[in-house]
């Protein structure tokens, strides 16, 4: 079975494989590469968050649409987070 769960890469942006027609839904804290539907770029998010070394994404399965989406969590605190709490934190570190 082909892999089609999205990698994390090193620079932090976040790729899905190409399947079907619809690219995936828009991540909380990410810019999609392309709004074009029709390029390969709109299976590729960017992140908006600054680099942290306590950032650190977790990959959720959203049963509603047996979909992969992800969320930021802080590892000092244990918390979700999104773009302005990290870049307001008095710990972010890069």
């Amino acid at each position: 079975m082909a892999n089609t769960k999205p990698r994390i890469m090193k620079d932090g942006s976040i790729v899905y494989p190409m399947r079907g027609y619809e690219p995936p839904p828009s991540i909380q804290g990410y810019t999609r590469k392309s709004n074009d539907p029709r390029s390969n770029d709109a299976w590729i998010f960017i992140p908006d968050f600054k680099t942290c070394k306590y950032r650190k994404e977790q990959e959720v399965l959203k049963p509603t649409c047996n979909c992969y989406t992800f969320i930021s969590i802080c590892t000092l605190s244990g918390l979700e987070i999104n773009t302005t709490t990290c870049e307001t934190c008095p710990h972010r570190h890069e």
